[in-house]
Formats: C-alpha cells, structure tokens, sequence
C-alpha cells in the first residue's frame, strides 16, 4: 500500500505543477495595457525584477469579482530553505487581496524578461526590466529542482506587452521537456 500511496501523492504533486504552469501562462497572456494614474505618472503598471513580477490581468485565478485584476508574483525562501513561488491578486478599485501558493520545493525560481530594442535585430535576455515606456513581449520564468531545470517562456498575446519588433511571437516553449520527478 506504500507504494500505491507514494505514486498517488506523486501523481496528485505532478497534476498541480500542470496546472499552476497553465494558469501562470494564462493570466499573464491576459495581461491588458493598464496605466498608472497616480500622481500623474502615467505609466505602464509594470514591474519585473529577479524574485518578481506585477502587472494587470483580466484573468483572476482565483474568481470572485469580474474586471481586471493587478497581480503580484514573488518568490520567497521556505524553512527548508526551497523556493514557493505566491500570487497576490486585487480587483482594480476593490480591496479584496488574495493570496495563493502555486509552487514549491524549488531549488530556484526566478523571472526574465525579453528586451528588444525597435532597431536591434535581436533581442536580449534581462533579470529586472526598467522601461517605463515599453513592456516586454515574453516572460520567462525559471524552475529549478535538483539537477532538472524547466525555462517556460510566456509570450504575451495582447498588445499589452508587445514593443512593435515582437508582435510577431505567438509560442510557448519549454526549453526541457519532462516533468520534476
């Protein structure tokens, strides 16, 4: 019975990786071009560092109100000195804060953030994205377990992140296959 219990629990950690991955990629694919009105700044509600990402969704993953929804990733550090990976989400003009945990037991996760300039024919890999005036076309987001290692690149598929040389990028690409054992 052990091992029955063993490949369940396996098969139950398995399906909930599968399905955080599907629903990280989901909300930020919904991300909507969302300006900041706050003391007259008027720029994107952006912000992606190394441990971090924050933007506008119209996907909440956890329901509730409709309309658009800031949703803030971070990592942080476990007692077991692993890395969990939460989502904070509030409705836009709601206070009605949300937090979940969507992954665990990693020995790193950290974001990346595809920056191209209009001119350059190609484009380049960054850890904290600081332009205000343009958003990243793709978001990649590193998951480390042990010796596997999972880069899920996350295109955006509105307007909302795209600078006019990546309109053209429309794919999903692990860059390991398989799953964490």
């Amino acid at each position: 019975y052990r091992s029955m219990d063993k490949g369940e629990q396996k098969t139950i950690a398995l399906e909930r990786f599968k399905a955080s991955l599907s629903l990280i990629d989901a909300q930020i694919q919904s991300g909507v071009p969302f300006k900041s009105t706050e003391d007259e700044i008027n720029q994107f509600v952006f912000e992606g560092k190394r441990e971090s990402l924050t933007f506008v969704s119209n996907l909440s993953l956890m329901g509730g109100q409709r309309g658009n929804v800031t949703v803030a990733y971070r990592v942080e550090t476990g007692t077991d000195s692993k890395k969990i990976l939460y989502a904070r989400e509030n409705t836009i003009g709601i206070e009605n804060q949300k937090d979940i945990k969507l992954l665990d037991g990693f020995d790193d996760i950290h974001f990346e953030y595809f920056f191209e300039e209009v001119t350059a024919e190609q484009g380049t890999w960054i850890e904290e994205w600081t332009d205000t005036t343009t958003l990243p076309g793709k978001i990649r987001i590193h998951l480390k377990r042990g010796s596997q290692t999972i880069a899920l690149i996350v295109p955006a598929r509105t307007n909302m992140f795209m600078t006019p040389s990546t309109m053209n990028v429309s794919y999903l690409r692990p860059t390991k296959t398989g799953v964490f054992s």
